[in-house]
């Protein structure tokens, strides 16, 4: 949540100064855009992992034990994507994408290890790097806020949603500001910067910059 307020503000603070140019692609309704690109991430992640006092499967009512499991991640992602406009500034579409990542700095906090059902403040960590791989698929919409007289590139928001699979796992939301840089009529580069959550059994979060190649 915090990421996505950072970001919405950097928004306001960058397209404050932009409005239509004369000399900007003209986006209308129908039009589409495909794109490839190459991204780097950072997250963190943080998991409950809970055993039963009893004995048997884990249920919350006799659960005695309680695991916090925590990590930093860091990630390559390949993605592909395709959109279509619905009108001149807003655009929806569809993203697929590979990821590459390592999980480091591991550790896991135990408030009641021996499950006598007092707190005994157990830890361990680690240093050993785990090697993970994953995939995305899902969607996003964007919103052009028209030509920064500035710096003559295209300025935009973005909300992205979808699902993970792989080492990582769970459904996934995001937010992100970007801008478009065009090189020919049909041809532009673009970057961004975005903030993302996953949840499953654990919880990730984190940000990330990605480079792309878009075609109109």
């Amino acid at each position: 949540m915090k990421n996505s307020l950072l970001l919405l503000a950097l928004a306001a603070a960058v397209t404050g100064g932009c409005q239509t140019a004369n000399d900007a692609p003209k986006f209308e309704a129908g039009m589409d855009r495909l794109n490839f690109a190459i991204g780097f991430e950072s997250m963190d992640f943080e998991g409950n992992v809970y055993t039963s006092a009893a004995g048997g499967a884990p249920t919350i009512a006799d659960n005695e034990v309680n695991s916090v499991d925590t990590a930093e991640s860091t990630s390559i992602e390949l993605s592909g994507s395709y959109g279509i406009f619905l009108s001149e500034n807003v655009e929806v579409g569809t993203r697929l994408a590979l990821g590459f990542g390592s999980t480091d700095d591991y550790t896991s906090s135990t408030t009641d290890f021996d499950g006598d059902g007092f707190t005994d403040r157990a830890l361990s960590g680690g240093t050993a790097s785990v090697d993970d791989s994953y995939y995305t698929l899902g969607g996003y919409s964007r919103y052009y806020f028209g030509t920064c007289p500035l710096t003559g590139t295209l300025p935009w928001v973005q909300a992205d949603f979808g699902l993970a699979q792989g080492d990582w796992s769970g459904i996934y939301y995001g937010a992100s500001i970007g801008t478009t840089m065009f090189m020919t009529e049909d041809t532009a580069l673009e970057a961004r910067i975005y903030g993302e959550a996953l949840f499953d059994d654990d919880d990730l979060s984190g940000i990330g910059i990605e480079f792309g190649y878009s075609m109109f």
